[in-house]
């Protein structure tokens, strides 16, 4: 299915936003990178999908930080986007 959408946006000159989670990096490198290469940004959406809310700040900051690690090595660019599961307002990363 992604195929099918990063050669529908490259037809259409057209760009979107994947958020990716760190443990599917092993599994699908080449559509990150096909879809990096084409001009979308690629975010992160935590290493393995866990409800950061119920984490210590240390498991958190794993999530994240494993995560961008991941995707590094694909793209071999970090990124500044981060996408939770649902909308939560965490102060300990304030």
């Amino acid at each position: 299915m992604t195929k099918r959408i990063l050669d529908v946006l490259q037809e259409n000159g057209a760009k979107a936003t994947f958020f990716v989670m760190g443990n599917r990096m092993g599994t699908y490198p080449d559509t990150v990178k096909s879809a990096y290469e084409i001009g979308c940004e690629i975010g992160n959406h935590s290493y393995s999908h866990e409800n950061l809310t119920k984490l210590d700040t240390d498991k958190i900051i794993y999530e994240v930080e494993h995560s961008d690690d991941c995707i590094k090595e694909v793209i071999s660019v970090g990124n500044v986007l981060l996408r939770l599961l649902t909308f939560y307002y965490l102060p300990s990363l304030i």
